[in-house]
């Protein structure tokens, strides 16, 4: 989210409060942040799944539905 963009509702401000607050941060409490992250599994996930959202993005091909994509997620993970 660029600072020159108004915050429109409460969702945004919060995710501008927790960017801000990261800005703030030393590289040495950024390192701590960054293994808290690295041990909560549902926290990764959601982060993976979000990587390869912005992946598929770029990537030419026939569209995929968010169902078709949890399904497949789900087979994999077997």
């Amino acid at each position: 989210m660029a600072n020159k963009q108004s915050i429109v509702n409460a969702s945004e401000a919060n995710i501008e409060i927790f960017w801000r607050a990261y800005e703030t941060l030393k590289p040495g409490e950024r390192q701590v942040l960054a293994q808290r992250i690295l041990t909560d599994r549902k926290l990764l996930e959601d982060l993976f799944d979000h990587m390869l959202i912005e992946k598929a993005k770029r990537v030419q091909g026939k569209p995929v539905t968010l169902n078709e994509y949890l399904g497949h997620k789900k087979r994999i993970a077997r």
